[in-house]
């Protein structure tokens, strides 16, 4: 059995190899996609640096940027370039004024510390992404912060800057609602398995009727109801007034 010491070793381990690949995973593939796409619709080529010495102490962070190959940071940035550079003038005033992109993660833990700048020509990304989603700037407002750094907005609307938490949250899907309501069970308790039942009388026989429930597959004419044959019902009543030894199950 491994000792306490042991086993926080591997743990400790574990987590700095998981951090490593998650650091790894922003500073390549999800930074240099990103800059790509950004480039596609910008004309023009903005380098992002992706400041990792504030996010590599913070488990939560990390996760935050690489989430769903990193759409809630990343994603939202190309989409919001991308809307700010549909318009020819905003589009060139952009690539005058914007030389390359930071992403950098707040130290505090307020979120009133998120927000955007243009400082030298750097367009500098602050989110608290400890936070989780709610530390991440939505793309409506990444829009109005692109549109204040070129000079085509004055400032951001203050209803995006006071948005809580649960605004940020990602909404599950709901479930599907059943195509029809589950037949009812049958009321009296049920019959074992291989029990056998009560014996029925031939002259019962074509009293009866087979009656089909509806289920969620069958038509309206499945719940028709259909007599038996009368050709097996008198043969079945020759045997039982015969004096047959048998009886019909």
């Amino acid at each position: 059995m491994a000792s306490v010491e042991e086993v926080e070793f591997k743990t400790k381990v574990a987590r700095l190899e998981r951090v490593s690949q998650q650091m790894s995973l922003i500073a390549s593939e999800l930074t240099r996609k990103a800059e790509e796409d950004i480039e596609a619709v910008a004309g023009e080529q903005f380098p992002i640096d992706t400041d990792l010495s504030s996010v590599k102490d913070s488990d939560s962070a990390l996760d935050t940027l690489t989430r769903n190959d990193g759409d809630a940071v990343f994603g939202r940035l190309v989409r919001a370039f991308s809307t700010v550079c549909a318009n020819a003038e905003h589009k060139n005033a952009l690539t005058l004024a914007v030389i390359d992109i930071r992403i950098e993660s707040a130290k505090e833990d307020s979120l009133s510390a998120k927000g955007c700048a243009l400082r030298d020509g750097t367009f500098v990304y602050t989110g608290v992404f400890q936070r989780g989603l709610a530390g991440c700037i939505a793309e409506e407002q990444l829009v109005q912060e692109l549109e204040v750094a070129i000079g085509a907005r004055k400032e951001v609307d203050a209803s995006l800057l006071s948005e809580t938490d649960a605004e940020y949250e990602e909404e599950l899907p709901a479930p599907p609602p059943p195509d029809s309501d589950p037949p009812p069970l049958p009321e009296g308790p049920r019959p074992a398995i291989g029990a056998k039942l009560p014996p029925v009388k031939a002259s019962e026989v074509n009293e009866r009727t087979v009656e089909s429930s509806l289920s969620p597959l069958s038509s309206p004419r499945d719940s028709e109801t259909t007599p038996l044959v009368q050709s097996q019902s008198t043969s079945n009543a020759a045997v039982e007034e015969g004096g047959g030894c048998c009886t019909i199950l």
